[in-house]
């Protein structure tokens, strides 16, 4: 087997002298199991429920986090989407809603003191929508547009001032945000109407596709460490979206999930196609726009809110999300946390990824600065998948052994086996490793311990494993059982 082993050595090595003790332990091999936890609420990145602000911020954001936090969904969720009129984001050039919108970024801040995510849409397009979407600034600066259905004015998409302007906004607000610790994913095209990518309009329509990678390729190139979203949608057409994700990694999502109308099989087959290389966003198609009486569903042959709900949880599943969406605050109140709590619960413990060691097989006992064997056997408890492989994260998740001191539970000495993949586990099928490490750690007792860890970020824990009963007092290193060093 190939041994791809990195070591970082944290503390001095101390030369051992002497001769041995005759009390020397007797090596053995031991083996620790470990218990399954599929309750918690892990944050970790890519996968979970997300909450929702489409098309306003918040004024006090604190009010919207106390409603979520009152109907429940806030126990629940990972994310926080941010979708909003380019405008809301910048309403004079230059002039950002991170940087001089109190309400944004308290809204911002928010999201970080009750441990969730960002992800981000920005529409540019004012179809059905009644305020000005795309920014004044841009039509001044010559860009040449038509009037929507609002009677407002929208750009043209392949308008070359709206291009440019638009790839000036998305390096700016990339360079706040096109960070992976702050940063879930970015839908990586906003154009169309609800900037799902239909009914696109150009001046001359045979610039659609050059309009789509344009676009598409900005947030992916300014975006470079935050995974790119497109929508599945049948109007960008399924060969551009291939491309897409073959050649820039875009993952899918599609918002009409639980739709036995417009979630079409061509396109959750482009999702089944594409895992396990990337994972899947699900939204639900139903919203309560026109009020809790509204029964637009009883058109697709659903009897009640309940029967949707399940539908949309069941499409979830078949096509692997790692994220579906709780909505707004009277959304998740009046739907899933008032009539599907247990599918809430059960998408927490099923969906995404959710990774474990199954048994680690270790010795007690390890000379230093020769070899020994860690075998151990993991599990994704989720039906969806870590995206390590995706390009903008690069496999910068890897599996880590470490030495813990028994003073400070931290590190002493952290190896990494290259050969071992998180990205790799899919639910229900075991996954063994044999580790072949060379620890050189000063003869001591220690804590012998797993995690995974970000490689980007000095090797901390990046990922929480889903064991029951783990010590907080660890940071996220996984306890595997006490050896000696000599």
């Amino acid at each position: 087997m190939k041994r791809g082993i990195i070591s970082l050595i944290i503390a001095q090595l101390v030369l051992m002298t002497g001769c041995a003790k005759p009390e020397s332990p007797v090596p053995q091999n031991l083996t620790a199991s470990f218990t399954p936890d599929t309750e918690t609420v892990y944050h970790n990145p890519c996968t979970g429920w997300a909450i929702y602000t489409d098309g306003y911020i918040p004024s006090p954001a604190s009010s919207y986090f106390s409603k979520m936090r009152d109907n429940g969904a806030l126990e629940y969720a990972t994310i926080l989407y941010i979708r909003l009129p380019w405008g809301m984001f910048e309403p004079e050039e230059g002039k950002y809603a991170w940087e001089h919108d109190k309400d944004f970024m308290d809204l911002v801040q928010g999201a970080k003191d009750n441990n969730l995510k960002l992800a981000f849409r920005v529409y540019t397009d004012n179809k059905d929508y009644h305020t000005q979407v795309t920014p004044e600034y841009v039509r001044n600066a010559g860009a040449e547009g038509y009037t929507s259905n609002t009677g407002k004015w929208t750009p043209y998409a392949d308008d070359p001032v709206f291009l440019q302007k638009l790839d000036k906004f998305v390096e700016a607000m990339a360079k706040e945000f096109n960070a992976p610790s702050v940063t879930d994913f970015v839908d990586g095209y906003g154009l169309g109407t609800w900037g799902e990518g239909f009914n696109v309009t150009c001046k001359n329509p045979a610039n659609k596709d050059m309009v789509l990678f344009t676009v598409a390729r900005s947030y992916a190139r300014h975006f470079s460490k935050v995974i790119c979203a497109i929508n599945a949608h049948k109007d960008i057409g399924n060969t551009q979206l291939r491309e897409l994700a073959s050649v820039d990694d875009f993952i899918f999502r599609h918002d009409a999930v639980g739709s036995r109308v417009w979630f079409e099989a061509s396109q959750s087959g482009l999702m089944l196609d594409f895992f396990p290389r990337n994972f899947t966003i699900a939204e639900s198609m139903w919203w309560l726009s026109q009020g809790l009486g509204t029964d637009l569903y009883k058109g697709e042959g659903f009897k009640d809110w309940r029967e949707v709900l399940e539908f949309t949880y069941a499409e979830a599943e078949r096509v692997h999300a790692n994220i579906l969406d709780l909505r707004n605050s009277e959304e998740a109140k009046h739907l899933w946390m008032k009539l599907a709590p247990d599918l809430v619960q059960d998408f927490n413990a099923k969906a995404g990824y959710r990774l474990a060691p199954f048994t680690v097989e270790y010795p007690s006992v390890i000379n230093r600065g020769e070899e020994i064997t860690i075998t151990h056997i993991w599990q994704n408890l989720g039906w969806g998948v870590l995206p390590n492989k995706n390009s903008h994260w690069g496999y910068k998740y890897k599996v880590a052994f470490a030495l813990l001191s028994k003073s400070t539970g931290e590190p002493v000495e952290l190896l990494i086996d290259e050969d071992v993949e998180p990205s790799d586990w899919l639910n229900s099928k075991k996954k063994p490793y044999h580790s072949f490490l060379v620890f050189n750690a000063p003869a001591e007792k220690y804590t012998l311990a797993v995690g995974i860890v970000d490689t980007s970020r000095k090797n901390e824990i990046g990922i929480q494993l889903a064991v029951k009963d783990q010590n907080p007092a660890y940071g996220g290193w996984l306890p595997i059982g006490d050896v000696i060093v000599q």
